[in-house]
């Protein structure tokens, strides 16, 4: 058969086949990751005389607090915490973790009979459902788009018995449900607000972190809204106000799901605030704002723009990184990254005739909130896994990485570089974010492994 007489393929099709390979290859990559992981943590606690350690996997028992939400999703919550030496502000006891991640671990343990890399299965298992959760929002046809989640940078985190992975995936399952067109038939957009309302539920009540998507699905409702009311015939000569009185309340806008969404994110939230409120209200905010020592003063416009500044600063001045410590390194390596990727492709560019590809507002609304906590609070920490959790950070990296369909391919880049063409600064540049992406695994890994988080 010649190529002229074979059979088309139908690009509206599910890509099943790219899909299922994403699935495999990002199981794989987990699952070696997490036990290169747990390979170092025992090679590390062997060499300092400390054996014992090495006998339970790092990734399921000893990196960040993978035993205590274990513990608590075999023994359920109480005010139990193993340092009672500080006062109750510092400390945050069992009832103060979210409950999503909690109760799936739960199940877990019961369905593996108390095997303690419960916690891990089930991050495990919601890495694995990821890959079509990103190609219904990207529409991608790229096995390495949806591959990329498990390389993300910080990404070590996913390989561990916490709730990131779990996180990614609800509010991942809740971007897609948003940014789906709506019907013609009232009942199935009242399905899509009501499923919108429920996931927000979930994601608010799966990591304090959605504090940062609020901004992110409230913009992405009101855009919508607003384009909905703009391109509806018949009402282009009304003025605003009228067309958006008009539109709000049809069934067809597609933005009443976004802020049906988000509503729901702030009711997921405010059950577990109240839920927590023990001592007074918003004492488990209070507790994270006083639990880890302050980098900065919060609050303090040039203490936290000389922040920012400090890691280009030393670097420009031949210093190194601000205190060249690992950790130190992470938290510059996510500050820059992110920089990178809210400016990505704003005027001015060059070539200015290349089809641009601009961070959308609502995604950038959300990583500048991140932003907001951290200069609020005087603390960068964990400010890795803020960005790594934020799906919308992770799929504004996938797409800039990995290209979307109009971008050359990642394996791509490295030709368009050598013809040093137009476009030979940005496949450069989006190469560099890569390679940057892979080390800071191994930096992660160092991290944890020597300092025992």
């Amino acid at each position: 058969m010649t190529a002229a007489a074979s059979p088309r393929r139908d690009d509206r099709s599910y890509p099943w086949d790219a899909v299922i390979l994403a699935m495999l290859l990002v199981a794989v990559i987990v699952v070696l990751g997490s036990y290169a992981v747990d390979a170092a943590w025992t090679i590390r606690w062997t060499d300092v005389g400390r054996p014992v350690a090495g006998q339970f996997r790092g990734t399921c028992y000893w990196m960040g607090d993978a035993r205590l939400l274990v513990r608590i999703a075999g023994n359920g919550y109480s005010d139990y915490d193993v340092n009672l030496a500080y006062r109750h502000l510092t400390i945050l006891p069992d009832r103060s973790w979210w409950p999503v991640y909690i109760n799936l671990t739960a199940l877990a343990l019961r369905l593996t009979g108390g095997d303690y890399c419960s916690g891990w299965w089930v991050n495990l298992s919601a890495m694995i459902l990821l890959p079509p959760v990103i190609q219904g929002i990207t529409s991608t046809r790229r096995p390495l788009l949806m591959v990329g989640v498990a390389l993300l940078p910080f990404g070590i985190w996913l390989y561990a018995g916490m709730a990131e992975g779990t996180f990614l995936l609800f509010s991942g399952l809740l971007l897609w449900l948003l940014l789906h067109r709506p019907s013609e038939r009232w009942g199935v957009n009242v399905l899509a607000g009501i499923g919108g309302l429920l996931l927000g539920v979930l994601v608010g009540l799966t990591k304090p972190n959605a504090l940062a998507l609020i901004p992110g699905f409230a913009l992405l409702g009101l855009s919508r809204t607003l384009e909905h009311a703009r391109n509806r015939a018949g009402l282009a000569t009304r003025p605003l106000l009228l067309r958006l009185t008009a539109r709000l309340l049809d069934d067809t806008n597609p933005g009443w799901t976004a802020l049906l969404g988000t509503l729901g994110i702030l009711i997921g939230l405010g059950l577990w605030f109240y839920q927590t409120s023990g001592y007074y209200p918003g004492y488990v905010l209070m507790a994270q704002r006083t639990l880890w020592y302050k980098e900065f003063d919060g609050g303090n416009i040039p203490a936290f723009l000389n922040y920012l500044a400090l890691g280009w600063q030393n670097f420009f001045s031949g210093k190194g990184l601000p205190d060249p410590t690992p950790w130190n390194m992470m938290e510059f390596a996510a500050l820059t990254m992110t920089g990178i990727l809210i400016a990505r492709d704003l005027p001015p560019r060059w070539p200015s005739d290349r089809p641009a590809h601009p961070t959308a507002v609502y995604t950038v609304a959300s990583l500048l909130t991140v932003f907001g906590l951290m200069f609020v609070s005087g603390q960068a920490h964990s400010l890795e896994r803020y960005f790594l959790g934020n799906i919308f950070f992770v799929i504004t990296f996938l797409r800039y990485v990995y290209g979307d369909a109009d971008e050359p391919p990642l394996a791509d880049l490295p030709r368009v570089v050598r013809a040093r063409g137009p476009d030979s600064l940005r496949a450069a540049l989006r190469l560099a974010v890569f390679a940057c992406a892979l080390a800071l695994i191994p930096l992660e890994t160092i991290i944890m492994v020597v300092y025992g988080l």
